[in-house]
């Protein structure tokens, strides 16, 4: 039995320098829980928090009641970096039940959220996922947040999953989603860059399979690459595919808002400048029964900004299955390849 209690002893080194940490759960923990802090890999004032990593490899429910961070870099006053965090948390009978949320790699400062990893097996209950979050308090600070990767395997969110989120002055490009045989209550996106912030969302990937995506009454939908920076900035080259296979069944696999490979959101003055090109989204449907329902529109590219910006070569594949009656992929509303 592995038990976290209280205080802050979860900070392996909480001092100026917050790297190269390692947190490890395994065989039968049954309950890891905490005060207003529960798992931190490596935290840091000003300075870096890099290179920590959390593992979690149990065999009975294991509950975490507080945040879990890679690398947290607390100084918003300060610099420093979170990058190449791990958080990997595993449980190969029941489940492991979070009731916060998780980031890989975390500044509440100027500085870079990049390359963080997590990977979730049967994990329940997280209200927010991302793998490189830079947070801009008060005044606009600078940091990308590139390189990201999340990844969920029979799990459930509370809320949303992201590979990338930003207010500050940065990029969030390459970042990558994969998330199988889940439910996510919320919106997905590869990269999502917020109004306060400046730059581009590119290149981001997004792989849904087998899993129903609930979206809340006023949240996004699925996209690779979200973007309403006020400033400017593009969503350029993103990825989604959703896929529903045998695996799942024959129930409507659902995904209750749209669908964007790029967006760029209605905000912004009328002299922002920002792209959606190159964009791509794929929907494939290879079961005997059962649809694969979206319950919005689906764009390679969508830019809906009121300045200036092109909406170009972007791409939109609908594969549904070759015979069978019920083979469906069932879009409510519109498709936009531009």
């Amino acid at each position: 039995m592995c038990r976290i209690g209280g205080g802050y002893l979860q900070y392996l080194q909480p001092a100026t320098e917050g790297d190269g940490n390692v947190i490890l759960l395994k065989g039968s923990a049954q309950a890891a829980t905490g005060g207003p802090w529960a798992l931190a890999g490596g935290w840091a004032y000003t300075g870096d928090a890099s290179n920590n990593q959390i593992h979690s490899d149990v065999s009975a429910t294991t509950a975490i009641s507080g945040p879990i961070f890679g690398g947290y870099v607390d100084g918003p006053n300060g610099t420093g970096n979170a990058n190449n965090n791990q958080i990997e948390l595993k449980n190969s009978v029941t489940t492991t039940i979070v009731s916060s949320f998780i980031y890989g790699g975390y500044v509440n400062s100027s500085g870079n959220a990049n390359n963080n990893s997590i990977s979730l097996v049967r994990v329940e209950g997280a209200t927010q996922i991302i793998g490189g979050y830079v947070l801009a308090p008060g005044n606009l600070k600078e940091g990308n947040a590139k390189g990201n990767n999340v990844e969920l395997q029979n799990s459930s969110v509370a809320g949303f999953v992201s590979g990338a989120l930003s207010e500050a002055v940065g990029d969030l490009t390459g970042n990558v989603v994969k998330i199988e045989n889940s439910l996510i209550a919320d919106y997905v996106a590869g990269a999502n860059l917020q109004m306060a912030g400046n730059g581009d969302t590119n290149d981001n990937q997004v792989l849904i399979k087998n899993t129903n995506i609930q979206g809340s009454p006023n949240g996004l939908g699925v996209t690779g690459g979200y973007n309403i920076s006020i400033a400017g900035g593009s969503a350029d080259g993103n990825v989604v595919d959703v896929i529903a296979d045998s695996e799942y069944g024959e129930a409507n696999l659902v995904i209750n808002k749209f669908i964007s490979g790029g967006l760029i959101g209605s905000v912004g003055t009328a002299d922002r400048v920002g792209n959606t090109n190159n964009n791509q989204v794929t929907l494939t449907n290879t079961r005997g029964n059962g649809k694969l329902e979206i319950n919005g529109y689906v764009a390679g590219g969508a830019n809906f900004a009121t300045g200036i910006g092109d909406a170009s070569g972007n791409k939109v594949f609908i594969n549904p299955p070759q015979t069978g009656e019920n083979y469906l992929i069932d879009i409510k509303e519109y498709v936009l390849g531009d």
